[in-house]
């Protein structure tokens, strides 16, 4: 719902979403611009790289991750890792944009980690999903 209603209130049509653990490292944005206009009714995945420490060494993977769409078209669902759909229903395609992030969100003590997996299953307890 938070990330919708963010969605609504975005000045412009074509929205990139970020979080607050993510913090973007590079960004083409001549190219960006130039990749909405030739895919407007696709979304857009950034790559994201996951730092996180375990057992007192660091660890980096990387992923893409849908981020970068028309809301007119587009809006998410679910509680956790939620998924961007069509407001139409339909199937869509998908893009590699050229915007990378850094994530921290897996990092963190086994308390915190252990919390954040108990709230989720929580989340997803309320949504029927488990």
């Amino acid at each position: 719902d938070a990330r919708n209603f963010s969605i609504n209130k975005a000045a412009n049509d074509m929205v990139l979403i970020l979080d607050t653990d993510e913090l973007p490292t590079d960004i083409d944005y001549k190219k960006l611009a130039e990749m909405a206009q030739n895919n407007p009714d696709k979304v857009g995945r950034v790559e994201r790289i996951n730092v996180f420490t375990r057992n007192k060494e660091k660890n980096v993977n990387r992923e893409r991750v849908n981020r970068f769409f028309d809301r007119r078209k587009f809006g998410y669902k679910g509680s956790i890792h939620e998924q961007i759909e069509r407001i139409d229903g339909k199937p869509y395609d998908t893009y590699e944009i050229p915007v990378t992030l850094e994530h921290s969100g897996y990092d963190g003590t086994p308390e915190e980690i252990r919390k954040k997996a108990l709230r989720n299953i929580e989340l997803l307890k309320k949504e029927k999903i488990i």
